[in-house]
């Protein structure tokens, strides 16, 4: 993630009571007479839907800004913003009906990217794909656009609906009705190729997916609950149990937050995949609902004012989610950055240095280097492959191997609000990279 200093004044730093209590209420991102909702956070931006009786605009929150911005409407209406690394996708009806546009909010241009004359609703963007539900034949389908190429391509193409499209990496999920009730598919960009993920009885609706995994909300125990599916193990998990509903599910790392009325109004909740651990998030008298995440950050809506606002809060360094780690007691974060090839790389929790040596969230550099990892939740154990190589380490052990050799690392790896760390330079060095470090700007650069 870039530049996290700037947007620390907008976080409100949160604690548990004990392990089990709730967390302290978020701080307002967005508030007023108009109606905050459906906010999405990302590396670089928060973005959100501010609607007032007689207009509905997009609203953005660039990092270290400290002032959000609405988008140019010219009279016209905008809808469901998402964004990744800069780039604000969104719904636009200025052509009559509704079209999906890209804005770079760094260099200001907007592209028209999604046209027809029917509606285009419900962007998604990952990189340089961008996904959106399209009514142009009648139905809803789902379609893929890549702002590098600038194609367009139809990704379903069943007579019944396809709705509600997420996309991540290599993979797009969606909610389909072809069977007569709301089941999950995919599809991989690279492959071609559908595939079914739950088409269990009755509805499983609202997907999310990142990295190995997709969750979704499904009603076929009487009220609906959480579930989560891996993409590695091709296993589908019950996450929830309960009489009441819980719904909108979202998910980052090994952490999954959903909004949840066993109280009698909606609040937050959420649940570490590693640990098989539940916590609450936002627990209050009113509702707090629609929730999204990024790294350790949480957006939400809220309507403690009677009116719906966004607020924001940080997962606590106490949150259940850190209790299996060995994480080292000094470190520090602040001014640390990664390059690969040049560029900065986009990391969902920043970078840390202990004993010398700087980690970085798994994922990210798994990613950034074309490598595949697998968690084995028993050992606390990672395996990492590609180009031919294999590493196997443990969280809080100093122990590894790379193929058949034996290594002793410098620092642990750790476990950290639902990410693992990892040190840059061996795993760097493992899988072929250059790794420098510069310190007069505190920045490893890695070349591949």
């Amino acid at each position: 993630m870039k530049r996290y200093a700037g947007i620390i004044s907008l976080l409100l730093i949160l604690m548990l009571v004990g392990t089990t209590g709730a967390l302290a209420a978020g701080a307002a991102v967005a508030q007023g007479d108009a109606d905050q909702h459906g906010a999405k956070i990302s590396q670089s931006l928060t973005v959100w839907e501010e609607s007032t009786s007689s207009s509905e605009l997009v609203r953005y929150l660039a990092q270290g800004s400290g002032q959000s911005q609405a988008l140019k409407s010219n009279g016209t209406q905008q809808k469901e913003p998402a964004a990744y690394d800069g780039k604000l996708v969104f719904a636009d009806n200025r052509y009559l009906n509704w079209d999906i546009f890209v804005l770079d909010v760094a260099t200001g241009k907007e592209s028209w990217i999604g046209k027809g004359p029917k509606d285009q609703l419900k962007p998604d963007i990952y990189k340089n794909n961008v996904v959106w539900q399209d009514r142009r034949d009648g139905n809803w389908d789902i379609f893929l656009y890549n702002l590098d190429t600038g194609k367009e391509l139809p990704v379903t193409g069943n007579e019944d609906d396809q709705i509600n499209p997420q996309i991540y990496g290599d993979y797009i999920v969606w909610q389909d009705e072809r069977d007569d009730n709301w089941d999950i598919y995919g599809y991989g960009i690279s492959t071609g190729k559908e595939f079914v993920i739950d088409s269990s009885p009755k509805n499983q609706v609202s997907p999310r997916v990142e990295g190995d995994y997709v969750v979704w909300a499904d009603d076929q125990a009487g009220n609906w609950e959480i579930y989560l599916y891996n993409f590695k193990s091709a296993k589908t998990t019950r996450i929830t149990k309960a009489d009441d509903d819980q719904s909108n599910p979202v998910v980052s790392g090994s952490v999954i937050i959903w909004q949840d009325d066993s109280n009698g109004n909606w609040d937050l909740y959420g649940y570490d995949i590693y640990t098989d651990k539940k916590f609450p998030v936002a627990v209050e008298p009113k509702n707090q609902l629609q929730p999204d995440i990024y790294g350790n950050k949480v957006v939400y809506t809220d309507d403690s004012n009677y009116n719906n606002d966004i607020k924001m809060l940080k997962l606590s360094t106490s949150n259940p989610v850190d209790d299996v780690n060995e994480e080292p007691s000094e470190q520090k974060s602040s001014g640390l950055t990664v390059e690969l090839n040049g560029g900065e790389l986009s990391l969902s929790v920043p970078p840390v240095m202990n004993a010398g040596r700087v980690l970085v969230p798994l994922r990210g550099i798994a990613d950034a280097l074309g490598l595949s990892t697998q968690w084995h939740n028993e050992s606390q154990s990672i395996a990492i492959t590609g180009d031919g190589t294999s590493i196997a380490l443990a969280i809080g052990k100093k122990e590894v191997s790379v193929g058949p050799d034996n290594f002793t690392l410098d620092t642990v790896p750790f476990l950290n609000a639902g990410h693992t760390y990892v040190p840059v330079r061996f795993v760097s060095e493992a899988f072929g990279a250059s790794v420098d470090w510069d310190d007069a700007v505190s920045t490893v650069k890695i070349s591949k």
